[in-house]
């Protein structure tokens, strides 16, 4: 729960860093330090690891190498919004839509990636998807 809590706060730091520094960099000069940094921070976590890296079998890295491009994706996204229209807050409400796909998403297709949560109550995949279905409505408050 702890590292969730820094996560949050550091991801909370980033966009407020985004939104000061890519308007007066431009969003194309902002990406390459952008991803080193990244990339140099996530090496930090490289002695915690259980097994080396090499010990991945090339299956395991086909969904790694998508998991990989999708958050660049998500992270260009991210840039690439608040570089143009700023507003941290809003940006983040909106993507908190992930939210909603993700309950949605584990529900629908949990099953072919052997999903833990596809085993849960009924009962406790309708609270999540009402929290998720709660978060859409904050969306269109801000977009009020």
């Amino acid at each position: 729960m702890l590292l969730a809590l820094l996560s949050a706060l550091a991801y909370s730091l980033n966009d407020v860093l985004i939104q000061k520094w890519v308007p007066a960099w431009g969003t194309g000069s902002f990406f390459p330090p952008m991803f080193l940094f990244v990339g140099l921070y996530s090496m930090t976590f490289v002695p915690f690891f259980h097994a080396p890296l090499r010990a991945i079998n090339a299956q395991a890295w086909r969904w790694v190498g998508m998991g990989m491009a999708i958050m660049a994706v998500t992270n260009a996204g991210i840039v690439i919004t608040l570089g143009i229209w700023g507003g941290a807050t809003a940006v983040n409400i909106v993507f908190s839509a992930r939210g909603l796909f993700s309950v949605v998403l584990v529900w629908a297709a949990g099953r072919w990636f052997a999903s833990e949560e596809r085993h849960l109550e009924g009962r406790v995949l309708r609270a999540w998807l009402a929290g998720a279905a709660l978060m859409l409505g904050a969306i269109a408050l801000v977009r009020l």
